[in-house]
């Protein structure tokens, strides 16, 4: 199981990285139009679509990896990673609850991030 339990836990950990590449992203586009740099905020926006490709490939990634170990653990291959983690020897159960709670934590921050560069944009 440690195979497959390494590669969830390096999946999980790429996912969440390229969450937080997204965020620098927005963070810079934030910057770009309070600068007024129309041309650097089109490639921002190229550079945005690039990154949510990024985190698609990560989240593919990493429901592979869950699919993989949940059939090791002889549990539905659908599931949740919420409902593998009780099933994960005891000692990795804190570090994975964490992942997965970041893992749902930081779509939501996008999510919002989005909103805020939207109403920024559009007073410009």
């Amino acid at each position: 199981m440690n195979g497959p339990l390494n590669d969830l836990i390096e999946a999980l950990r790429e996912e969440l990285r390229q969450y937080g590449e997204m965020l620098a992203r927005f963070d810079d586009q934030v910057e770009d139009v309070s600068r007024n740099a129309s041309a650097a905020a089109l490639d921002g926006a190229a550079l945005l679509h690039d990154q949510s490709m990024a985190i698609e490939k990560a989240r593919r990634r990493r429901e592979e990896a869950q699919r993989e170990l949940a059939g090791q653990l002889r549990l539905a291959k659908q599931g949740s990673l919420t409902e593998v983690v009780p099933w994960l020897p005891q000692k990795y159960q804190p570090l994975m609850r964490a992942l997965v709670e970041e893992c749902h934590r930081l779509p939501q921050a996008i999510e919002r991030r989005i909103r805020q560069n939207r109403q920024l944009t559009a007073k410009r």
